[in-house]
């Protein structure tokens, strides 16, 4: 009796380390996403890139690490599209009315970072929009960055009598929170039946602005 051809092994493509490093982080978004990040091994993502762990390790020491890159780049995103709205803007208000769509399209545009980073349930060590009170805070850190940005605008609004005043970074959190809302449910049911996406954010932007106007 003859014997079934042995399986050939699939051996990785040698890639450039940026390129290795991107494919790493695209495997990685799959599989947090489907399987859930607690129960996602290195050795996992290794097998499924068709790597050794050991090759993984040169370009993430652990599974913290990777998601916190995976964090970092997707809101790297969002941050630099909040900062382009600051320099772009003719003034501040002008300014809030383009942050919604620089947050909208940002969702739509990466709709897998969009759910790990905030449809899913995000490790405690992931950093948030501000630092922890028992960390430093790291200038670097993007979410920091992009969050930053929505406060000092709604700080801004509040000093030249456009808002009434109030917290600021509360009402950024409001805001963001907010827009989170309408964002995540168009990802999450694209199927519903939804009026269009051009009205539904005029109508977000309307409620927000008229919301908190000095009156």
């Amino acid at each position: 009796m003859s014997r079934p051809p042995a399986k050939k092994r699939t051996r990785a493509v040698r890639l450039p380390a940026a390129a290795r490093r991107q494919a790493i982080l695209d495997a990685a978004k799959d599989i947090f996403l489907k399987e859930g990040y607690a129960r996602t091994t290195m050795r996992r993502i290794a097998t499924q890139l068709g790597i050794t762990p050991t090759t993984l390790y040169l370009h993430f020491a652990d599974k913290e690490t990777l998601m916190h890159a995976i964090c970092q780049d997707a809101m790297r995103v969002l941050a630099e599209g909040f900062a382009r709205v600051g320099r772009e803007a003719k003034n501040p208000a002008d300014a809030f009315e383009r942050f919604f769509d620089v947050y909208m399209q940002f969702g739509f545009a990466h709709p897998r970072e969009y759910r790990l980073l905030f449809m899913s349930e995000a490790p405690a060590f992931v950093p948030g929009h501000r630092n922890r009170p028992d960390k430093a805070r790291d200038p670097a850190d993007q979410g920091q960055q992009a969050f930053g940005a929505l406060e000092v605008l709604v700080k801004r609004l509040m000093d030249e009598g456009i808002f009434r005043k109030g917290d600021p970074a509360a009402t950024a959190e409001a805001i963001w929170a907010s827009v989170h809302g309408l964002v995540s449910l168009l990802i999450t049911y694209p199927d519903f039946a939804w009026s269009e996406r051009s009205k539904l954010f005029e109508a977000m932007r309307g409620m927000m602005r008229n919301g908190f106007l000095a009156k």
